[in-house]
């Protein structure tokens, strides 16, 4: 008899040419005791088969196959662009995406001031006060404001209708720009954007729960999704209109800066060989302007030829630091912000008129009549 390690085993898991090479080997001990204690010998693995497995079956290969066919790719496609089409067309349906999609639509020119932050307010500064003007510390304003601003709006308006909350905040947004309207400088900057800020953080947040609040249980992404097409659509347009903006009310002072950008701010006396090599005629030494930092000669060229004097000349040499102080440069600044101003106060007049169909009182009037 023999057993293994846990336990006797019978019949024993042995062949008989095992049994015969355990007896062999054998002690006298053993033969006398009559058994001896060895371990089963261990299953050998089977033969792989050629049949159809669960992985790597001849069924499961064509079926991978199958999915990655191309003409499986075009019907899977075609199927989530039924599916989508489905989605947006039953949302379409609905009265509450067109009301969110409307007030999107009325703030779009409010909105705008964030790309004027970005893209109107940098030049201004530095075309009219130059490259040392605190024209990104003004720009973080809205960043400081923005991170603590709305916690606390949220804190202190939370048992407020959405609308008696966000209309407040779009007007104080809108009318913002009216100093540098009146008074284009750094402080009417400053004052500009920490308004713009602190009406930001008070209809912002807000708007963005009304929408969500609209959104069909279920469908809160598409619905989001739909809405923030708009943006896609307005960028290019807003962008473009800004750059308009830039290029007819304060334009860039090229004569006055080197291809760097420059501004040619530093005065020094050149020969008149010196001279003659850049293009002016003259006999005599010059006193000319440079960029500071390139240290390249603005003289000659598309440089304004009022940037270079004769030494024995009476006149006085002013190389410009800012687009101001360029011979011939014009702004009109002030009409630039009256336009962002007017634009701006059109959205809160617009949500203002369309109260009635934002606040759903027009579905709520239909239904009563409907019951009565």
């Amino acid at each position: 008899p023999t057993s293994s390690s846990g336990g006797y085993s019978s019949p024993p898991p042995f062949t008989p040419a095992e049994l015969a090479s355990l007896r062999d080997r054998a002690t006298a001990e053993e033969r006398t005791r009559g058994f001896l204690i060895a371990r089963a010998p261990k299953a050998k693995p089977p033969l792989p088969s050629l049949a159809p497995s669960p992985i790597f079956g001849r069924a499961n290969v064509e079926a991978l196959e199958k999915a990655t066919s191309p003409k499986s790719w075009l019907a899977a496609a075609s199927a989530s662009l039924l599916r989508a089409a489905e989605n947006i067309r039953d949302l379409c349906a609905l009265r509450e995406f067109w009301r969110a999609l409307w007030l999107s639509i009325c703030l779009i020119l409010l909105s705008k001031q964030w790309g004027d932050m970005d893209q109107l307010l940098p030049a201004f500064l530095e075309r009219h006060f130059g490259v040392n003007s605190p024209i990104f510390t003004i720009h973080s304003i809205n960043m400081w404001v923005c991170m603590v601003g709305p916690s606390v709006a949220a804190s202190l308006t939370a048992h407020l209708d959405d609308f008696r909350v966000m209309l407040p905040g779009m007007w104080l947004m809108a009318f913002s720009p009216v100093w540098l309207a009146y008074d284009p400088g750094i402080p009417a900057s400053i004052t500009w954007v920490f308004l713009l800020s602190v009406g930001e953080v008070i209809w912002s947040p807000r708007q963005s729960a009304w929408v969500a609040n609209l959104a069909p249980d279920g469908r809160e992404g598409v619905f989001l999704a739909l809405l923030s097409l708009k943006t896609l659509v307005t960028a290019l347009p807003s962008t473009m209109l800004n750059g308009w903006l830039n290029m007819h009310f304060q334009p860039n002072c090229e004569s006055c800066r080197d291809t760097i950008g420059h501004f040619c701010s530093e005065s020094l006396n050149i020969s008149a060989g010196d001279a003659q090599s850049l293009g002016v005629n003259t006999a005599v030494p010059m006193h000319a302007c440079r960029a500071e930092e390139s240290g390249h000669l603005c003289v000659g060229g598309d440089f304004s030829p009022r940037l270079v004097t004769p030494l024995d000349s009476s006149s006085f040499l002013q190389c410009p630091s800012t687009c101001v102080e360029c011979p011939g440069w014009e702004s009109h600044a002030s009409e630039m912000w009256f336009i962002v101003l007017i634009c701006s106060i059109s959205s809160p007049l617009m949500v203002s008129l369309s109260l009635r169909f934002l606040r759903g009182e027009d579905d709520k009037a239909t239904s009563a009549c409907r019951i009565e």
